[in-house]
């Protein structure tokens, strides 16, 4: 036979664990749903991490059409001042030729006047004549 005690202390027990049984499913609801957050704020931000991949990807890409663009300017400029600095060389080397004849020929005319100089001295002697 069961006597009230018992009863009285099985129904506790059955209390207790229906207790613990509400408080357990509570606690699950609860996990649940911060576990649904978390995904929420992980997903939002692998979202702005992808974007932030993709903008810095097309920065870079602006950035080298730039750099590529600047690299092709310079690389045309030094070409122009290269073939700029042809032609001075050019004329350089013509003038120093023409400077080296002009003094070959100065000196010829030198000479020549001395020449000439000495023969009228010698036709003339002090001054006389």
């Amino acid at each position: 036979m069961v006597t009230l005690g018992e009863t009285m202390t099985e129904a506790a027990g059955n209390e207790s664990d229906r207790t613990a049984e509400e408080r357990l499913a509570a606690l699950e609801q609860r996990l649940k749903q911060i576990d649904d957050a978390v995904v929420v704020r992980v997903l939002a931000v692998m979202d702005v991490a992808e974007e932030l991949h993709r903008q810095s990807g097309e920065q870079i890409d602006r950035l080298t059409e730039r750099l590529e663009e600047s690299r092709r300017q310079s690389n045309e400029r030094i070409n122009q001042l290269d073939e700029r600095l042809n032609q001075l060389t050019g004329t350089v080397d013509r003038l120093a030729g023409l400077v080296a004849q002009s003094i070959e020929t100065a000196n010829a005319d030198r000479a020549e006047i001395r020449r000439i100089w000495e023969y009228l001295l010698r036709q003339h002697p002090n001054g006389q004549g």
